[in-house]
């Protein structure tokens, strides 16, 4: 299994626990057991937010979170609260509409989905001075990733809603997000860091707003890259891309679009959180077997 810049290297072992975030979320948190949360001085590591897609939960795209974790990153994923599922393994029996239509995006604002912000900073303030978790983290490499709804969380903290930015985020990798209002209202110059998207090329509802020149890709500041993958949909990004196998390491080597997954945005990570300029190489498609399209700007 393939890990950006370290490709040769084995993943390591991985702990998973769920917390709960005072006054916030239920939350699950992954983390490299070469440092447990026992108090012991070891090495620290990147933070990366993982915000689920409507109906989704925190536990939604485990083949990404443990493998992200597993390449040496504390990986933190809230449940919020229009999720259908938990971290804790229960199934809630609910289906969410958007709260405004995702066809509206004239009429997204600031407030559209706040608590979303508010999840993912209640879980960043919290897991930053945990007795358990902060002396695994470097504070100054924290990162973002985002599904779908979870995608226009993320990009809001990246700087794409002024309200929400939160300079801590160094990176923001995002699965089909949902772009269209800032696209509207021209807002991804705003997003001052490095941005990853990863689309799908049977996704109809949020990739094609990624694409062209009028597209989130294009309007976006470099460093920007772009990954599309084949005969994949919007939901390429959960857990169902694993349906049929029973360990993680087995899919994401045996299906294609989960290892192109993990290996892009781990390799972005490597390169804007651990400073690795040699993952590049993978970036631009020399070190990873491409998917549909692969674009860069550095």
């Amino acid at each position: 299994m393939l890990y950006g810049a370290c490709l040769h290297a084995a993943p390591l072992a991985v702990t998973m626990r769920v917390v709960r975030v005072p006054g916030g979320p239920r939350m699950a948190v992954w983390y490299p057991e070469a440092h447990s949360p026992d108090g012991h001085a070891g090495e620290r590591f990147p933070l990366v937010l993982f915000s689920h897609g409507l109906d989704g939960c925190g536990t939604q795209s485990v083949f990404f979170t443990e493998s992200l974790a597993g390449a040496g990153y504390v990986v933190a994923a809230p449940d919020h609260r229009d999720a259908s599922c938990s971290v804790e393994g229960r199934r809630i029996p609910r289906v969410h509409l958007p709260r405004l239509s995702f066809a509206n995006p004239r009429a997204w604002k600031d407030t559209t989905y706040a608590d979303r912000r508010e999840d993912l900073e209640n879980a960043l303030d919290w897991i930053l001075r945990s007795e358990d978790f902060e002396p695994m983290i470097d504070a100054s490499r924290i990162g973002a990733a985002g599904h779908s709804l979870g995608g226009y969380a993320v990009l809001g903290l990246a700087g794409a809603r002024e309200s929400w930015k939160d300079p801590r985020i160094r990176a923001a990798v995002v699965f089909a997000p949902y772009v269209k209002p800032y696209l509207i209202q021209a807002r991804l110059a705003s997003v001052g860091v490095p941005v990853m998207y990863q689309g799908a090329q049977f996704d109809l509802s949020m990739t094609p707003s990624l694409r062209g020149s009028h597209g989130a890709f294009a309007l976006s500041n470099a460093p920007k890259y772009y990954l599309e993958l084949r005969r994949a949909t919007h939901f390429e990004w959960t857990n169902g891309i694993c349906w049929g196998y029973r360990q993680i390491a087995d899919c994401v080597a045996n299906r294609t679009n989960a290892r192109l997954i993990v290996e892009y945005a781990v390799a972005f990570f490597d390169r804007y959180l651990k400073q690795r300029t040699e993952a590049l190489e993978a970036l631009d498609g020399r070190g990873l077997r491409s998917s549909r399209r692969a674009a860069s700007a550095d």
